[in-house]
């Protein structure tokens, strides 16, 4: 891969990459090793994609298949859980939705930080998750309801300190 070719989807692609991997492994120099990583791979890849659509689709199947190698390694006994105030860039309010979200079990994080924030179709999520479209459905459905659990809870718990 040509040096500027890859700068060019590094910067299209390297912010998707740190989502994925953030809201997997809830910690934020997890998630930049896991980026550097994969775009390292992006770098050395040897094959060609169709089109951009094609190459994100990859990185983020490779991110995935990081995050969920580091979270089934001993190493993640040692480190400590994310810190929200220390992302750049982020509201209050986006940590508050952020904290819920993270909060969520893995299998419907994953489906809704791809079909609600990454814009994938259900079809698509699914494909990438290796799980059934019904599945991915079912997952974001759950997921949300979830949200909206945790979310209540949190005013409730507000509003009567």
């Amino acid at each position: 891969m040509r040096e500027s070719e890859f700068n060019r989807l590094y910067e299209l692609l390297h912010d998707t990459a740190y989502r994925i991997a953030f809201t997997y492994v809830k910690n934020t120099d997890d998630a930049l090793d896991i980026v550097q990583d994969v775009m390292l791979r992006l770098y050395r890849y040897e094959g060609t994609f169709a089109d951009d659509t094609h190459c994100r689709q990859w990185v983020i199947r490779v991110t995935i298949n990081r995050a969920k190698d580091l979270l089934r390694s001993s190493w993640l006994k040692k480190r400590q859980e994310a810190d929200l105030s220390q992302i750049p860039a982020i509201s209050p309010a986006h940590r508050d939705i952020l904290s819920a979200l993270l909060d969520l079990p893995r299998k419907y994080r994953s489906v809704i930080v791809l079909h609600y924030l990454e814009g994938y179709s259900y079809a698509e999520t699914a494909e990438l998750l290796g799980i059934t479209e019904a599945a991915a459905k079912m997952r974001a459905k759950r997921g949300r309801e979830l949200l909206k659990h945790i979310w209540t809870e949190g005013d409730e718990t507000d509003g009567s300190e």
